[in-house]
């Protein structure tokens, strides 16, 4: 449903206009069959505009915006079904079409975001002043189901993600509205720029004695794992950007049929970046005669009664700790030429660079420099796969535009190429060395073979042809065509793959935590020049 309102205040001079949407659905309709709870996706929004225009050389806009989504959802899965996990059978037979899973809890989602622009115009001789402005404030928990395959029938335990960020930026330009000299248009123009964020991620680590049900008994079925005796894994990253940049372009018309266009832009590009890994304290239940059996323990404070648990106290730490700061002061311009041969065909190019930054990999939840702080063995670093350098490229266009049959027929063809220095994407899940103890990652429960998504950066090359074509047959009747083609190949990358006998190339092998530390890896990388 959507639904909207505009009131005049003052004739022609000021108004306001309020409008609100709102959207329910079953979201992706994958239901559990070891779960009563139904899918379901809530998204509901509210918007007020205010238009004030006192004069014909002034026009002011300022928007508010909020938006608020709600979400319960489960991951689909097919199989025969009917493995025996931890604690019986994980689920039934699951065909595509059935879209089911079988968590024992849901996946939830819950966000809200706050968002206000505004723009000021202001006209004078022939020249035109513009200011926008925004202000944004987000946040987003969400509570992922993770035992994914049912392993531990009847329980399930989550990954908790609270993530708040906050933006704000503001432009002022001045532009010509009248051509100076007859020839020229210009636009020059400051910008600026804040981010800040903040993202918590709580995941379980190991479940101590304890989690499932009193020690010594059958795990008892329940939704979560008790915390008191879970170990969490804490991640947290700070991270913030400035931006301030100088920006101007001019476009001189020579003569009536061509364009020369010469634009460039100076930033100013500051970020922060804080990465943190630690275990929380947690506590491990032992059934004993005696507390005094086991130094540092006292009663248990959840199994009380007999016989005796006593509750031994595990100590959090920090993993690691990993702060990084960044300054990129990047010139980029742009430069196009256009040539019109004839009132119907025009030809063109353009070149131009671009540049990126991105945060830190969120979710990772193992050192990424390890380990010889702690005593343990040296391992090749993949802070690189965490933090990533600034991204640089350069673009390439030419083409045409020509029209027909008394512009009855248009026929517009370029062709594009974009060479990328550090061109950065999250690849798929690759097996690596998740590690519990840096000082000895061969001990028992020192580390474990893991899978997850990584960010890497490495060359890379897009190169394709633009098709636009339209025909109009009668005054009634058009046909229109559109076709784009394109080949984007990584060049020599060196990306994170699965490889378990660390020879560089990708196999399909499962590899062991020996294997990693005598390779001193965390992750195996393979050169690539995949699509």
């Amino acid at each position: 449903a959507q639904a909207a309102i505009g009131v005049p205040i003052i004739k022609d001079v000021l108004a306001i206009r309020v409008a609100g949407s709102l959207n329910h659905t079953e979201g992706n309709g994958v239901k559990s069959a070891n779960s009563r709870l139904e899918p379901f996706f809530k998204a509901e929004g509210l918007r007020g505009s205010v238009r004030f225009e006192p004069g014909s050389n002034f026009t002011a806009n300022v928007m508010y915006q909020r938006y608020w989504q709600k979400s319960r959802s489960f991951s689909q899965v097919t199989g025969l079904g009917n493995t025996i996990a931890a604690n019986g059978p994980n689920g039934p037979a699951i065909r595509p079409g059935d879209r089911l899973g079988i968590t024992d809890g849901a996946s939830t989602g819950n966000s809200k975001i706050d968002y206000v622009v505004g723009q000021a115009e202001w006209r004078f001789g022939g020249q035109k002043l513009t200011y926008v402005g925004a202000y944004r404030d987000e946040s987003l928990i969400s509570v992922s189901a993770q035992d994914g395959a049912n392993v531990i029938h009847g329980i399930e335990y989550f990954q908790n993600v609270n993530n708040a960020s906050t933006e704000q930026t503001h432009e002022l330009r001045l532009a010509s509205e009248d051509r100076v000299l007859g020839i020229f248009d210009y636009v020059i123009g400051g910008f600026y720029n804040k981010t800040t964020g903040r993202s918590n991620v709580l995941n379980p680590a190991r479940f101590l004695t304890g989690a499932f049900g009193r020690p010594g008994t059958t795990p008892t079925p329940q939704v979560d794992p008790l915390a008191r005796y879970t170990l969490n894994t804490a991640i947290l990253i700070d991270n913030g950007s400035t931006e301030k940049s100088l920006f101007g372009n001019v476009t001189a018309h020579i003569g009536e049929n061509t364009e020369l266009s010469v634009g460039g832009r100076y930033i100013d590009f500051n970020r922060r970046d804080k990465f943190s890994i630690d275990t929380l304290g947690a506590f491990n239940a032992v059934r004993v005669p005696s507390c005094a059996f086991v130094p540092g323990s006292a009663p248990s404070t959840v199994y009380t009664g007999d016989p005796l648990v006593c509750d031994l106290p595990i100590a959090g730490s920090n993993i690691q700790t990993v702060d990084r700061s960044a300054k990129y002061t990047p010139f980029l311009y742009n430069v196009s030429l256009s040539h019109k041969f004839t009132p119907d065909f025009m030809v063109y190019g353009n070149v131009g660079s671009a540049f990126r930054s991105a945060g830190p990999r969120i979710g990772f939840t193992s050192p990424i420099v390890c380990c010889t702080a702690s005593g343990g063995p040296a391992l090749a670093p993949i802070d690189d796969l965490v933090f990533q350098r600034e991204e640089n490229s350069k673009s390439y266009e030419i083409g045409f535009k020509a029209a027909l049959a008394d512009s009855r027929v248009r026929f517009n063809v370029s062709l594009f190429q974009q060479d990328y220095d550090n061109f950065y994407f999250q690849t798929q899940p690759v097996q690596y060395l998740s590690i519990t103890n840096p000082a000895n990652p061969l001990a028992a429960n020192g580390a474990s073979i893991s899978n997850s998504e990584f960010t890497v950066g490495g060359k890379a090359r897009v190169r394709g042809v633009d098709i636009d074509a339209a025909f109009q047959v009668t005054s009634r009747w058009s046909v229109n065509l559109a076709m784009t083609y394109s080949k984007a190949n990584l060049s020599n990358a060196l990306v994170p793959c699965n490889d378990s006998n660390f020879d560089g190339n990708p196999d399909s092998g499962v590899p062991t935590v020996a294997g990693f530390v005598s390779k001193g890896l965390i992750v195996a990388r393979c050169q690539s020049n995949d699509s």
